[in-house]
């Protein structure tokens, strides 16, 4: 083995400072239109110090600033004398988070359950968005078109960037921006279970880190406010449980997101599940369970429910039909799923449904159900078509009306 050269990487000159200053903060990257904005922006640029993070940051959150009165106010801000020390927190970011609209605000905050370099995927931090209260429906925009909007925000604030060690859909958080995260929760998230306390709302782990932390239950009696708990995993990482956790009675009537996932040693959720009546994040991917209770219909605020990849999964809840704010139901890779259970055309606000499965008996649901779904989109699997019981009751599904299936 040889070994490898270290490469100290030195801050920017101040000429490629003010290039990339200038290509993030002004909307045709040139500084030509306001000479007393670009004066204004030259003196920020210097305060950045030849952080290339720092100068992004900054000149994201001026790029659809042409007041000369608000550039001066970036300018003098006292944040640029703030001390790093005991905060690792650069003046521009905390700058960039002070100038957030508050909705914006809480939805970074909530990324403190993140560790570094973990891989985020955009649809799935809208969903929890959404479960915990952040989003709000419009005449003009559904729940998941707001995240979206306020997810492209932070993107473009350079708080959010894409990946480069997945696919396209994957995004990461510079690790400063981490630690912002981290500063501005304070007590509210937190990426691990050994740092649960009475403030803690909001809460991430990975599975196969259970047995390393003792007294666990006693961590979580804790957290009267706890919200989101919430299961996450690597890529190419194991997820081997060694002990089952009780999850305290208590905190589970509390929580709007609930995510167990492959690696609980969970075969059987309890009945009590359906007094969980804040719940509407439920994501059990993998779990070796062969159906859920029928009392998880008295969920009327479930929007989401994860069930992909469990493999005895044999059947759903037979009164479905009451979940009737429920809007994404992932059920791929459930092999031994038989049927759909009736009245699955109630279901009115469902987006997202990855499978239907036709079965010939009467004791689930035609596929002529479908046609009631007039909100799917994204992409359906329709498994066991030879049970189609007549070309009538395939065209009752009306598919080719759904445009964005």
């Amino acid at each position: 083995m040889k070994a490898i050269a270290t490469h100290h990487l030195k801050l920017l000159p101040n000429d490629d400072c003010w290039s990339l200053f200038e290509k993030h903060a002004f909307r045709d990257g040139s500084s030509n239109a306001d000479p007393e904005i670009k004066e204004i922006g030259t003196q920020i640029a210097k305060k950045c110090k030849g952080l290339p993070l720092a100068i992004k940051a900054i000149g994201d959150l001026l790029w659809s600033e042409s007041s000369v009165e608000r550039w001066m106010n970036i300018l003098k801000s006292n944040l640029w004398d703030l001390s790093m020390e005991g905060t690792n927190i650069l003046p521009a970011l905390r700058l960039s988070y002070k100038y957030l609209p508050s909705y914006l605000k809480r939805c970074f905050a909530y990324c403190s359950i993140f560790p570094k370099d973990y891989i985020f995927k955009k649809d799935q931090l809208v969903l929890l968005w959404m479960a915990e209260g952040f989003l709000q429906q419009s005449e003009i925009e559904t729940m998941e078109e707001v995240g979206n909007r306020y997810f492209h925000s932070l993107v473009s604030r350079s708080l959010f960037q894409q990946s480069s060690c997945v696919t396209k859909s994957g995004f990461i958080m510079h690790d400063l921006v981490n630690d912002l995260a981290k500063f501005v929760a304070g007590q509210f998230g937190t990426d691990s279970l050994k740092t649960i306390g009475k403030m803690t709302r909001y809460v991430s782990y990975f599975p196969e880190s259970w047995y390393k932390v003792h007294y666990i239950e006693d961590n979580l009696l804790k957290a009267k406010q706890l919200r989101t708990f919430l299961a996450l995993d690597f890529e190419g990482r194991s997820t081997v449980m060694h002990r089952k956790i009780k999850i305290p009675t208590t905190i589970l009537m509390c929580l709007r997101v609930l995510s167990l996932r492959i690696g609980s040693r969970t075969t059987k959720l309890p009945d009590s599940i359906g007094k969980m009546k804040y719940l509407r994040y439920l994501d059990v991917f993998g779990l070796s369970i062969k159906g859920l209770p029928n009392s998880i219909c008295n969920l009327c605020n479930l929007q989401t429910l994860k069930l992909s990849w469990c493999l005895d999964l044999d059947r759903l809840p037979r009164d479905m039909w009451k979940l009737i704010n429920l809007r994404h139901l992932e059920i791929d890779n459930t092999n031994r799923l038989k049927e759909m259970p009736l009245k699955m055309g109630r279901l009115q606000c469902l987006q997202t449904l990855t499978k239907f499965v036709v079965n010939k008996q009467d004791s689930g649901s035609r596929i002529g159900e479908l046609e009631k779904l007039i909100n799917l989109q994204g992409n359906l699997f329709i498994q066991n078509l030879q049970h189609v019981r007549s070309s009538d009751d395939a065209f009752n599904a009306r598919l080719k009306d759904k445009a964005y299936l």
